[in-house]
């Protein structure tokens, strides 16, 4: 079960917490411009841009820069926020109507470690937070849920004791958290800044991307499933 930041400190779980320069703006608008299975992951300097599909032409837009400013757009009467939305997106994508309210908030890196103690087990956000780029926090949180199902699945089935579930739920997550949250973090630091000596290794990262679809579908494997369960192309 998900454990609460109270119960996390009562168990004296240790919990590493690296705050981010950045903040996120998450709103849903109705888009023109992209297919309704299309998603879009823009890297500006002020931060990555993801366009997220929800069916039809809605979409869910989680726009990164600092934090103060997105503060000011979060407060923005829905006419100027449009504006101001248009003037960051492509031009191709065109926002016509907010579905909701714009909604701005802090970013961090977070790990809880260990997993369990004393037969307490964490799970999705309440063991760790990356920066939303590539929508990676919500992939490692469904894995989260995925393996403890699988466990609980072996306990009902008496292959497994349920006094061992915590600790093989721990040791079979805690590697692909690290590498998201490094991956993630790596990320961030390579796109949303413009230091001359990164810029070459950026256009070189996404050419690469663009005329090998291989490496696509490598990404996209290693984004949906974990970078521990690459499936070749």
């Amino acid at each position: 079960m998900a454990i609460t930041p109270p119960r996390r400190r009562t168990a004296r779980i240790r919990h590493w917490h690296r705050p981010y320069r950045q903040g996120c703006l998450t709103v849903q608008v109705r888009l023109r411009g992209s297919e309704a299975d299309q998603a879009w992951e823009l890297f500006r300097p002020e931060g990555p841009f993801a366009v997220l599909p929800l069916g039809g032409d809605a979409f869910q837009l989680v726009w990164s820069a600092p934090l103060p400013r997105l503060q000011q757009l979060e407060r923005l009467e829905p006419v100027a926020f449009l504006d101001a939305l248009s003037a960051a997106l492509p031009e191709r994508l065109q926002a016509e109507v907010l579905l909701d309210q714009p909604r701005a908030f802090p970013v961090a890196l977070e790990w809880a470690w260990p997993l369990q103690r004393r037969g307490l087990v964490l799970v999705g956000e309440a063991a760790h937070r990356s920066h939303p780029v590539g929508g990676q926090g919500l992939n490692l949180c469904w894995r989260d849920v995925a393996v403890l199902q699988q466990l609980a699945g072996q306990v009902q089935a008496g292959r497994l004791a349920a006094r061992q579930l915590p600790g093989r739920y721990a040791a079979r997550r805690w590697l692909d958290i690290a590498l998201v949250l490094l991956a993630t973090d790596a990320l961030v630091r390579l796109f949303s800044n413009r230091q001359p000596l990164l810029l070459p290794l950026r256009r070189l990262g996404l050419a690469l991307l663009a005329r090998a679809p291989w490496l696509r579908a490598l990404s996209l494997s290693a984004m949906s499933d974990g970078p521990c369960r690459l499936r070749w192309p």
